[in-house]
């Protein structure tokens, strides 16, 4: 189709477009706000580095260009001013035939366009076929790109292996970006093994490039080094000391200011300093911009929030009442926090919860108010011996056997606490300290979710869509888990990231899947680290680079 054809076409859809509204999905910010690899809390630029390397590369050959360069265009007249829109499909047309033709830079800026919806319908898979294109003529913004579509999925189907490749093409060539990156597959463990120097080397190639996320995460990689370091002559692995090496945002660990004002004061910092990932997990996604003041309000926002299952709102429950941050001080409800966290893999929450277990006088509040009938206490005392706290419970003179473990567990039930009977639900459910028996498990669980609890919804929600069922059902317990999902379960996340990797009442996609097992991991569930692993196994090729073990 020669020129004028093709000119004469394109006016022709103005009309249209002009009149319409625009109804281009935000790919940007979706890509955006994706942007969260690993232990790095921060966000990567969209599909290409810094701005610097574009402007010194690309503003002689695209001077107009709207991806590489705001354009503005000496304006004539009002009376003679051209469309925006006609001028944006004169661009693209010039663009595609470019890119037809060979131009790399072309390639690669068109496919930004597609993927972001400048100038073009956003068309993902039209985007990655010219970024593709791109990056086989070996341009290193393309190739990182690429390896970020492959990382999520977007346009081309999901591999990781793929992304790690040409990621690496793009570190090797000195793109400060990809170098980053790489310290996200050196120390996740799923891609490539583990290597937690190397992942150092790369990220402060970065930083010492002047690259400012890989300089805030090189402080924390210091941190997590020195803890490696010093952990290797500490206790490990045994049940009574969790790991506290998880990739969890939550780390309160204030210091020895005793005073109620000193905690509120510190606890502010820890929010704040935390960023908008921390907020949401946290039920305050309202208050990610300006500063936060912490009072009553917020701390409501924080317990709704842990209902709904967050560990991190869990977490710092538990670290109020501890403390006596904005409530009283009640050392076995802050255990009861601690130890909800801990079933949801709060990877924190446990080691707050040991050094509260040290204290003598906490052992002695929940005997005696266990056997006051507090149904706190009578939760409590059953669930650090499920969760393997013997050692200290024996040390302290605390140690119960499972027939009174059960029975504490029951009588707590009994009295309608919501936990209890969720924990009673799993000691049916799984056999512990008792026969199996499933259809009474539910019915705890259906119980606790009439008075209330959420928790105890979400589970019997994702006990339906693990074993099936009529299509109705299994739809109805899908909702209650994407509502559980946007609320701040961890547990309900799992389950969705399950649904979409098995296509259980919703389309199979495994790049959702990982998606939402990543976030799960990196709020600390195990169950979603272990379920990453399956779906990186599936794709696993060959080669001893790619070989990784548990560590």
């Amino acid at each position: 189709m020669n020129e004028a054809k093709t000119w004469t076409r394109l006016k022709s859809a103005i009309n249209n477009i002009n009149n319409q509204q625009s109804s281009i999905p935000n790919l940007q910010s979706e890509i955006c706000s994706s942007m969260k690899l690993g232990l790095f809390v921060t966000t990567l630029l969209l599909l290409a580095p810094s701005p610097c390397l574009y402007a010194q590369k690309n503003t002689k050959d695209h001077p107009n260009s709207p991806v590489f360069k705001d354009y503005r265009k000496d304006r004539p007249s009002p009376l003679l001013i051209q469309s925006d829109v006609t001028y944006r499909l004169w661009q693209t047309f010039l663009l595609e035939r470019q890119a037809n033709a060979g131009d790399v830079l072309a390639q690669h800026e068109l496919g930004i366009r597609y993927l972001t919806g400048k100038g073009v319908s956003a068309d993902t898979a039209k985007g990655a076929h010219w970024i593709q294109r791109a990056a086989a003529q070996n341009l290193a913004p393309a190739q990182f790109n690429l390896g970020l579509l492959f990382y999520h999925g977007w346009g081309v189907e999901w591999n990781p292996f793929s992304a790690y490749k040409y990621f690496l093409t793009a570190a090797k060539r000195g793109l400060v970006e990809a170098e980053y990156v790489m310290g996200q597959f050196l120390t996740d463990n799923l891609v490539v093994p583990r290597n937690w120097n190397e992942a150092y080397r790369w990220v402060k190639l970065a930083a010492d490039s002047g690259y400012a996320p890989a300089k805030e995460t090189l402080k924390e990689l210091d941190k997590r080094m020195a803890q490696l370091n010093a952990d290797s002559s500490a206790m490990r692995g045994g049940k009574d000391r969790p790991d506290s090496l998880g990739g969890s945002v939550v780390f309160l660990d204030f210091g020895s200011d005793s005073t109620s004002h000193g905690e509120m004061n510190l606890l502010k910092d820890v929010l704040e300093s935390g960023g908008e990932e921390l907020r949401k997990a946290l039920g305050l996604a309202t208050m990610l911009e300006g500063t936060l003041e912490i009072d009553s309000m917020e701390v409501e926002a924080i317990r709704r929030t842990a209902e709904e299952g967050s560990p991190e709102a869990l977490a710092v429950l538990g670290r109020c009442y501890d403390k006596g941050i904005m409530m009283k001080t009640d050392v076995v409800q802050a255990a009861e926090m601690y130890v909800r966290a801990i079933r949801l893999d709060s990877p924190r929450a446990g080691e707050l919860l040991w050094k509260l277990l040290q204290d003598d006088s906490f052992h002695l509040q929940l005997k005696t108010r266990s056997a006051a009938g507090d149904v706190h206490a009578q939760y409590v005392w059953p669930t650090l011996r499920a969760l393997g706290f013997d050692g200290t419970l024996h040390l302290k003179q605390s140690w119960i056997a499972d027939e009174q473990a059960f029975k504490l567990l029951e009588r707590s039930a009994v009295k309608n606490h919501l936990p209890a009977l969720v924990e009673l639900g799993l000691c049916y459910f799984g056999g512990r300290w008792v026969a199996a028996d499933r259809r009474l498990a539910m019915q705890l669980w259906n119980k606790a979710a009439r008075l209330g609890s959420s928790e105890a919804q979400v589970r019997i929600a994702v006990t339906q869509v693990r074993e099936g069922g009529e299509k109705a059902t299994v739809m109805n317990s899908i909702q209650v888990l994407d509502d559980a999902t946007r609320a701040g379960s961890v547990l309900a996340q799992v389950a969705l990231g399950y649904c979409y990797e098995r296509g259980v009442g919703l389309p199979l996609k495994k790049s959702e899947a990982a998606r939402l097992y990543r976030s799960a991991s990196q709020r600390g569930s195990q169950d979603a680290y272990r379920a990453l692993q399956r779906l990186h196994d599936e794709l696993r090729p060959p080669g001893k680079e790619y070989e990784v073990s548990e560590q």
